[in-house]
């Protein structure tokens, strides 16, 4: 009798071991892809429409977000060219120095003016501005015509903490124009 259940037992593990190679193996082949996986290229430069890298409108928001001066900005500021273009209807009948001066000229002083207060911002929260470094440069695809300025999200660390600032750009005809600083309560808390 007690062969016959010593026979019984073995017979039994073996089974047991057979039952869990063949499982091991089923679960080994349902995770196996099924098709190669290609690489994956990745490509860290602006696409070939764009000539000035978002990355420059970065470091001179950045630059003059540290100065206080909005001279490195300036060459990124949009022109009364650029205002007949996207806003045709809003432009039409006035003179190009109406249109700088009505519509060029205030929205570049908006953006001097939330420039201060960024900075105010900075200073209320005992933020370094000048040890601020980039940390990403983040533009928001959009379906949107080509003339309606995007989001771009500057984010800024200062030690271990990260700022995020979002302004407009704008690429029209190669050529990188920013327009406003979407936010600026609450960015350096």
């Amino acid at each position: 009798m007690r062969k016959t259940v010593l026979v019984f037992t073995l017979m039994s593990l073996m089974a047991c071991k057979t039952r869990q190679e063949k499982v091991v193996q089923e679960t080994s082949e349902e995770q196996a892809p099924q098709t190669e996986i290609a690489d994956i290229e990745t490509v860290d430069v602006a696409p070939d429409v764009v000539i000035m890298a978002y990355g420059e409108v970065c470091d001179a928001f950045v630059a003059s977000l540290q100065s206080g001066a909005v001279r490195p900005l300036e060459t990124f500021f949009p022109t009364v060219d650029l205002a007949k273009t996207i806003a045709p209807k809003e432009t039409s009948g006035k003179s190009d120095e109406e249109i700088k001066t009505q519509m060029v000229d205030g929205l570049i002083n908006r953006f001097k003016g939330n420039l201060i207060q960024l900075q105010e911002a900075a200073k209320l929260n005992r933020v370094n501005l000048r040890s601020l470094t980039i940390k990403n440069c983040l533009y928001n695809e959009s379906t949107d015509p080509e003339t309606v300025p995007r989001v771009l999200s500057i984010e800024v660390m200062d030690n271990n903490k990260t700022y995020t600032i979002p302004v407009t750009v704008l690429t029209f005809e190669k050529k990188t124009y920013l327009f406003e600083i979407l936010n600026t309560q609450n960015v350096f808390k």
